[in-house]
């Protein structure tokens, strides 16, 4: 492997290069997909006291859950729990379960890089109340809000926000009490991989010039040689041309990364 500094290559062999770069290279993303959290990976308690409390445990999907202090967010409750016998219309068997006294609203909802939507079940099981879901960008501008009416009898009504840049949601409540959330949904927003720019000259004075791109895509870019002696290259990542490239040629084609 040849380092590069700057856009001066040495010349080991002859290269003239001619593009080979599968379309699939060209303005690469990663495409986003629905996650949901439906608190089922846990295990349930039916003592608030003892029962795992909303945090962090899902930052490597994409979210991190809060309340008005760590220790007023909701609680992972199982199904069976005297008092939830009405809870329906959730993925079994467990839910995020409010009490009075022990837990409080908003449930918030912080993403690891913007979401393009937000959805979450819930109810207040034991009377009719109003429920808020509303989104935020990173400015904690509202991108939109939606309210429910709870029903009697525990079921369980889906709120969503959609939207581009959703930074963070919450949801709120007329009542503290009695409440429970399931099954969230979100999707994050695509990693768009910028395209990368290689260009090739035989002159080092007039390299980065829009004749000159033989490669558009991510690195790498391998190319094949051709009969000029000495070439030059430079490569422009979105943000800059990066100081030190690198290039590894076998004698008929050559792949250059940065």
């Amino acid at each position: 492997m040849l380092g590069l500094r700057g856009n001066i290559m040495s010349q080991h062999q002859p290269v003239r290069v001619v593009l080979v770069l599968s379309c699939a290279l060209l303005a690469s993303h990663a495409l986003a997909g629905e996650v949901l959290i439906d608190f089922d990976d846990r295990t349930g308690e039916c003592v608030f006291g003892l029962a795992e409390r909303l945090g962090n445990q899902w930052e490597a999907e994409g979210i991190v859950f809060s309340g008005p202090s760590p220790t007023q967010t909701g609680a992972i409750t199982e199904e069976t729990c005297s008092g939830f016998e009405m809870i329906n219309g959730h993925s079994s068997p467990n839910f995020v379960g409010h009490v009075p006294g022990l837990t409080q609203a908003p449930m918030r909802m912080d993403f690891t890089r913007p979401a393009e939507f937000v959805s979450v079940l819930g109810t207040n099981y034991r009377r009719l109340i109003m429920l808020t879901l509303t989104a935020y960008d990173e400015s904690d501008m509202p991108i939109g809000s939606v309210m429910v009416e709870t029903f009697p009898l525990g079921q369980l009504q889906e709120l969503r926000v959609d939207g581009p840049g959703i930074a963070w949601a919450e949801v709120t409540a007329e009542g503290e009490e009695d409440l429970v959330f399931d099954d969230v949904r979100f999707a994050l927003e695509p990693v768009v991989i910028p395209d990368v720019l290689l260009y090739e000259s035989t002159d080092p004075a007039l390299v980065v010039d829009d004749p000159n791109v033989v490669g558009i895509g991510p690195s790498p870019v391998v190319l094949t040689g051709g009969s000029a002696p000495v070439q030059y290259y430079q490569a422009d990542d979105g943000t800059g041309f990066p100081s030190l490239i690198f290039i590894t040629w076998d004698g008929t084609s050559m792949e250059v990364t940065w």
